[in-house]
């Protein structure tokens, strides 16, 4: 074990084997897992030891649990970035979600993680396990303040098993989860002034957990199989090289454990907020017939779904740690997520069971296609046919984007094929010609990943997305920094177009009705002036087992929900940009090491079936444009309060004018300052406040001092 450098890590460690509550019964490992924990952090990573904060058994109470997560989001000593570690062993469950709360359906549960004192306390009084929404908002108020640097680890169950087994000898096994008491209700607390509107950002933090929702975290041998491999894992690895998602598809924990990973930031490099430079992950390949009496044929687990078509090669390495390929084979015909390959000049002969394919080059995106209908418009864009992200065609039915002119040396782009019926937007209304090449270069990615969509009779007519306009609910979970948001409206559809009001939060509630478990991904494309693709929702990844997040008959939320993710809030900034949601839906994992041994063991009517499934896309297109003013109480954003701005805080060259100070959404502590009196145009001023909502408003007028109103 080599020692590392100090990472400047801060912890958070939990783990209880012996409960108040007689009825839960006791475990062996999760204060051994704990103290593990903390001795590889001290010794292999150099973490000081008035970093780590150790609760063990009672001492990890309810009250102490979250008050250790509210001193880590007020750490003066962690600054903003620096790597913050929670960890959690001891008992999970699951209990259906209190009402008025989206979990996915008439019966959806929430995630729960059981303190020491769980279900203890005077009739009527006793405490409450920890909601996945109580933990999820306090990681969100720690992330305000000190960012998106947070790992969670829990090695617990959320399933209501209560399983135990007993197999002789020296192996005495253990499933870290318990039954919730059926009668024993999830309480809300009434909205007050302190409550904020929860972001609950999957981005905020990434989540590695023992299991699924309805999977099983073992005990063995007086330890948990899930932490002891993370800490094998960890001690032999360098940590440079160690993605989030790595440590899930490595992790030996057996057939009946899976890990999963979750959150944004998955692909990052653990304890850091930093990516690896792109790369394709090796592909399986694998020998069978697709049907039976059939040729035997060369298959690798990439597909349509993956960007892949007839044509494109693939090298073959016996294994992955070989440098010189055996071979070449090219796609031959290509379905969802597999496709069929035939060998080229060189046949590949030394195949395995560990055989690999790469692709033999990155794929190579197609040329943005222009039309302009001037002919000294033409003349203009002469220069670009040169340019190889350009091809100008001769009929606007085959272009992306139109390009009109805008006065002598300035032109305006548009969308051409637009996905809401008869709308062509202007996406550029002012690019200097010279200019052009290069913008059309920077939209070029986006608009080759907004092509690639399929539609399929058997998944397309059954899985809905509506857009919901949400507002503050007036319950949140007990202890949660934050109130909960909810859905107060769907946004109706015109003519394709959804039309929202910047600085308002919105939602996306997908519901399921077919037959089929789904794994989507969900990307909001901001199509100008600033060409952005940003990840709103990704799947977890895991190496077998996974949890679809969108099972059939059931619905997944983002923005508000059970969905971890936060509001979607158009800013200011960007009003009358046009916006693009593009949820992709897939019947299996895209990353090829998911269940990469079933695969290579395949038989014909198990390849037969993976065939057929399909993968399909919705587009929901967004125009924002300004919210009317704002006065007195609005139910969508809370209470309102005037404060007077006075002499002592006079702004320079500004009357003094009364203001109104509400919340601003786009950031997590922030205020948002609207005259108090109705006017024609919507005016505002934001200051970013590092404090909560509450004291936010107690300190307004010396945080008006550095505004300028």
């Amino acid at each position: 074990m080599v020692k590392r450098s100090n990472t400047g890590i801060f912890a958070l460690i939990i783990g209880i084997d012996r409960y108040q509550a007689k009825q839960i019964q006791s475990l062996r490992g999760a204060v051994a897992d704990a103290r593990a924990v903390r001795s590889y952090l001290v010794d292999s990573l150099n973490t000081p030891e008035d970093h780590i904060v150790v609760l063990e058994n009672q001492s990890a109470s309810r009250a102490a649990i979250l008050e250790e997560l509210r001193r880590l989001a007020n750490n003066s000593d962690i600054r903003p970035g620096d790597p913050i570690l929670i960890y959690f062993a001891g008992h999970g469950s699951q209990a259906t979600a209190p009402h008025g709360w989206d979990a996915g359906g008439l019966y959806g549960y929430i995630q729960l993680i059981l303190p020491y004192d769980s279900y203890c306390g005077p009739k009527g009084q006793e405490t409450q396990p920890i909601a996945d929404r109580t933990l999820g908002a306090c990681l969100d108020n720690i992330a305000a303040g000190k960012g998106n640097n947070i790992f969670v680890i829990l090695d617990s169950c959320h399933s209501a098993s209560g399983t135990r087994s007993e197999e002789g000898g020296s192996s005495y096994e253990l499933v870290r989860s318990t039954r919730h008491p059926q009668h024993f209700p999830l309480e809300e607390g009434p909205l007050n002034a302190e409550d904020l509107f929860s972001r609950t950002s999957s981005e905020s933090h990434v989540l590695l957990s023992a299991c699924g929702s309805s999977g099983q975290a073992w005990e063995r041998d007086g330890r948990g199989v899930f932490t002891t491999a993370l800490l094998d894992l960890l001690s032999n690895t360098p940590l440079k090289e160690l993605r989030y998602c790595d440590i899930a598809m490595r992790l030996d924990t057996g057939n009946r454990q899976f890990p999963h990973c979750e959150g944004l930031n998955q692909d990052k490099v653990i304890f850091t907020l930093t990516s690896v430079p792109p790369f394709s992950e090796p592909f399986a390949i694998h020998r069978t017939r697709i049907q039976n009496g059939s040729p035997i044929k060369f298959v690798i687990n990439a597909g349509s779904a993956h960007g892949f078509g007839r044509g494109d090669e693939f090298e073959i390495y016996a294994d992955d740690q070989e440098v010189e390929p055996e071979g070449t084979l090219i796609v031959k015909d290509v379905w969802s997520y597999f496709s069929v390959l035939e060998p080229t000049i060189t046949y590949p002969s030394n195949l395995s069971g560990h055989s690999i394919a790469k692709p033999v080059k990155p794929k190579q995106l197609p040329p943005v296609r222009v039309y302009c209908t001037e002919d000294v418009m033409v003349a203009r864009l002469v220069p670009l046919v040169e340019c190889p992200s350009v091809a100008i065609v001769a009929t606007p039915d085959d272009a992306q984007v139109d390009i009109a002119p805008n006065g002598d040396s300035h032109v305006s782009i548009s969308l051409h094929n637009f996905p809401a019926h008869g709308i062509n937007p202007v996406i550029a209304s002012h690019v200097e010609v010279k200019d052009l090449s290069r913008v059309l270069a920077t939209l070029q990615p986006h608009l080759c990943e907004l092509a690639q969509t399929s539609q399929h009779d058997d998944l397309t007519p059954h899985v809905h997305a509506d857009l919901h306009r949400l507002q503050m609910s007036a319950q949140c979970f007990p202890d949660a920094p934050s109130a909960e948001l909810n859905s107060h409206y769907i946004v109706p559809s015109q003519s394709g177009l959804y039309h929202v009001e910047h600085d308002s939060p919105y939602g996306i509630r997908i519901r399921n009705e077919s037959m089929y478990k789904l794994f989507p991904l969900i990307q909001l494309f901001t199509m100008g002036p600033y060409f952005h693709i940003h990840t709103l929702y990704r799947s977890p990844c895991g190496p077998a087992g996974l949890d679809a997040p969108l099972p059939p008959g059931r619905a997944l939320t983002l923005g508000y929900g059970a969905g971890g993710s936060a509001p979607l809030v158009i800013p200011l900034s960007a009003c009358g940009v046009i916006s693009i949601i593009k949820v992709s839906l897939y019947t299996r994992p895209l990353d090829p090491r998911y269940d990469q041994d079933s695969f290579r063991n395949w038989k014909v009517k198990a390849m037969s079936d993976a065939l057929n499934e399909p993968w399909a896309t919705i587009l929901l297109p967004i125009a924002s444009s300004p919210a009317p003013p704002r006065t007195g109480s609005d139910p969508l954003r809370g209470p309102v309060s005037e404060y007077q701005i006075g002499p002592s805080v006079q702004a320079i060259s500004k009357p003094y004018e009364s203001r109104v100070l509400v919340p601003y959404y786009e950031q997590n502590k922030g205020v948002y300052l609207e005259p108090a009196a109705p006017i024609s145009k919507q005016l505002g001023w934001l200051g970013i406040c590092k404090t909560r909502w509450s004291i936010a408003c107690a300190r307004f007028e010396s945080l008006s001092r550095n505004l300028w109103l």
